[in-house]
């Protein structure tokens, strides 16, 4: 298997993991425990956020209140995830 392939399954099965991620956290009803795994799945980005408070006074993830609970979560986790999961394809895989 080439350098390009083993990344190419490692970011489909963290995208996978993070599809069942996201439907679970869906499922779940918004209390203080439901976002536990979105953001221990988007620790790399996620962990220095919490150290980085913002005058604006967001909670995290930063996003207004009128997106509501999920909204704000799932606007926050996708792009975390598809941020994460191009870094561990192009960290293992290489150049293109």
């Amino acid at each position: 298997m080439t350098r390009r392939r083993v990344g190419n399954w490692v970011a489909a099965a963290y995208l996978a993991g993070a599809a069942f991620v996201l439907v679970t956290f869906l499922m779940a009803p918004p209390d203080g425990l439901a976002n536990v795994w979105i953001v221990l799945w988007t620790a790399p980005l996620s962990l220095p956020s919490f150290l980085l408070p913002l005058p604006m006074g967001f909670e995290f993830p930063y996003f207004p209140p009128s997106l509501g609970f999920h909204g704000r979560h799932v606007a926050w986790f996708v792009p975390a995830a598809l941020l994460i999961a191009w870094t561990l394809r192009r960290i293992i895989g290489g150049r293109p």
